[in-house]
């Protein structure tokens, strides 16, 4: 194993490839609603519907509840924020002027992810837009100055940074991210939006591993040995 190791790619079990293949690397933008005192109790109805109903129903053609990816690093007042069952939830714009996303408008895509860091030195991923996206991210930035922009992969919440000026070809995602999740989501991105997807428990799943090799080679030598003896008590029997 330790020869192994030094050359070993990031493939060793079947969860690695599960983790990778599960999404589809489908790349969109909400803005997300602030709290102020017009919208303060429309705001409370939202959060009441997502604890009564949960996201699906709770959501609407002006919001959607859309999932944390990681609770944990997801500031505690960035947006507007509430749980249902064991999962984190932040409610973002479901309108057409607020929104980028993969259907109901012009098809776009990426040209590239990349691995690279924000202005505080964190991993970050870089990517750019083709024309289509640059002028549809322009669009979303320039007329939404000053609100926070959420960025969603695999309809889940990544991170939201405020929207600082208009931005048309492209953009930083940044988050509290391991080199190996950096590594996954820039496969992803890069890999576009898949046919299908891995479902959460798969039909069936076959490991084939080091402790295959090991086992077969115990059961090979304990074969020749038997076999060894057996030939040596024949011989001595005969002759």
């Amino acid at each position: 194993y330790d020869a192994y190791s030094s050359v070993g790619g990031r493939l060793d079990n079947p969860e690695d490839l599960k983790r990778m293949i599960k999404g589809a690397g489908v790349l969109e933008f909400r803005i997300l609603p602030t709290l102020d005192d017009d919208n303060a109790e429309q705001l409370a109805a939202y959060v009441e519907a997502l604890r009564e109903k949960g996201p699906k129903e709770a959501s609407d053609n002006r919001y959607i509840w859309c999932e944390i990816e990681d609770p944990a690093s997801w500031p505690p007042n960035l947006g507007i924020t509430a749980t249902f069952g064991d999962k984190r939830y932040v409610l973002a714009s479901n309108q057409p002027d607020e929104t980028m996303l993969q259907q109901g408008q012009r098809q776009w895509r990426l040209r590239r992810a990349f691995p690279t860091t924000d202005r505080h030195g964190a991993r970050s991923i870089g990517f750019t837009f083709d024309e289509i996206g640059a002028n549809l991210f322009y669009r979303l930035t320039s007329t939404n100055l000053g609100r926070p922009l959420c960025i969603l992969l695999d309809n889940r919440a990544i991170s939201a940074p405020n929207i600082e000026s208009a931005i048309r070809s492209q953009g930083v995602i940044t988050g509290r991210f391991s080199q190996t999740e950096i590594e996954d989501m820039v496969n992803k991105l890069n890999a576009g939006s898949l046919p299908a997807r891995l479902s959460d428990v798969p039909i069936s799943e076959r490991t084939i591993g080091a402790t295959l090799g090991a086992d077969n080679l115990q059961k090979g030598i304990r074969a020749g040995l038997i076999g060894l003896a057996a030939v040596a008590i024949f011989m001595l029997i005969y002759y």
